[in-house]
């Protein structure tokens, strides 16, 4: 269909206006490269900022709720089920974590452990790690305070149990002075998920006192 001059010449003070405000908005917008968007992507989120805030409130939290190991081992021996679910975290899939304190003796000192008797059960396998075996996971799900929606997705959930795990070596372990740990008293709280070997615990730390 053609359009007669007379009509084209009404329209164009709408197709300016339109031309301007398109002109307008190329001005007005920001393009930046990938990049700078993966940059202001990751920028979202630090798992490093969140486990530093969080880590204090967590340390709180198992202070306040933690269960004698021998209580919750004579739990467990009677009754694994009964047990977890009346000390424990359900964490879903017949898992559970645990807030625990023991106190003892520390029978022994390695580069990896500490390996504590405890009084009330010496059956029970008590052992705090101190290097590789230091592990954030515990620490973050046992709570029952963090939870995996607060997250965006799989990757921050882990990278966040691996800022709790710097901070465990960091704030917990590394101000210990373990010469001539063994035959004093310490005092732990921290955290266990269930599995491996019965009466074995081996307790994520966020409080160590030797000699308490």
């Amino acid at each position: 269909m053609k359009v007669s001059p007379d009509v084209l010449i009404k329209r164009l003070p709408y197709l300016g206006a339109f031309v301007v405000l398109i002109v307008v908005m190329i001005w007005d917008t920001t393009f930046i490269g990938p990049e700078e968007a993966l940059a202001r992507g990751a920028a979202e989120f630090s798992a490093e900022e969140y486990a530093t805030f969080a880590f204090p409130e967590l340390v709180e939290v198992y202070e306040e709720t933690a269960v004698d190991v021998a209580r919750v081992g004579a739990a467990l021996r009677d009754d694994p089920e009964a047990g977890a679910e009346e000390f424990g975290v359900d964490l879903g899939s017949g898992r559970y974590g645990f807030a625990l304190s023991a106190v003892g003796e520390v029978s022994e000192v390695t580069d990896d452990f500490i390996t504590i008797a405890i009084a009330d059960d010496p059956d029970l396998d008590v052992r705090v790690p101190l290097t590789t075996a230091v592990n954030g996971t515990p620490i973050r799900d046992a709570s029952g305070t963090v939870a995996f929606g607060d997250f965006r997705d799989q990757t921050q959930y882990q990278d966040v149990a691996n800022e709790f795990r710097q901070l465990m070596l960091d704030e917990v372990i590394a101000p210990l002075d373990l010469a001539g740990a063994e035959g004093q008293e310490i005092s732990v709280v921290g955290a266990w998920l269930q599995g491996g070997p019965p009466d074995t615990f081996v307790i994520q730390p966020v409080r160590i006192d030797i000699n308490a």
